[in-house]
């Protein structure tokens, strides 16, 4: 299964953007891009809010993201940080934890 949430400005402008998709019992957060010009307002903090509210009504235990910067942010969102070699391997298979991202930082969160 796969979602995306977005985000659109007063104007209807697109501001944001959240994906994921389910792998056996776990989410792959992805995809997770905010307008530069809305940095720093909260955005990117509600999105990935709102994605983990809509897993909770799912068989999912953990939520697994990537980011090459962004560690910080969603480590107050509740995120940790992790090794890759314990991120399950069907979601290391996905584009995001290949090239050209390889140097990014992985992170994870218990839902329930």
């Amino acid at each position: 299964m796969r979602s995306t949430l977005v985000a659109q400005g007063p104007d209807g402008a697109l501001t944001g953007v959240v994906a994921w998709e389910l792998v056996d019992n776990a989410a792959h957060l992805r995809g997770i891009t905010v307008d530069p010009s809305e940095r720093g307002h909260g955005t990117a903090s509600h999105l990935v809010a709102r994605a983990l509210m809509a897993l909770r009504g799912t068989d999912v235990e953990y939520a697994y993201l990537l980011t090459p910067g962004a560690e910080t942010l969603f480590e107050r969102l509740g995120f940790w940080r992790v090794h890759r070699d314990r991120v399950p391997a069907r979601i290391l298979e996905t584009a995001a934890y290949g090239e050209p991202s390889k140097g990014g930082v992985a992170l994870v969160r218990r839902l329930g």
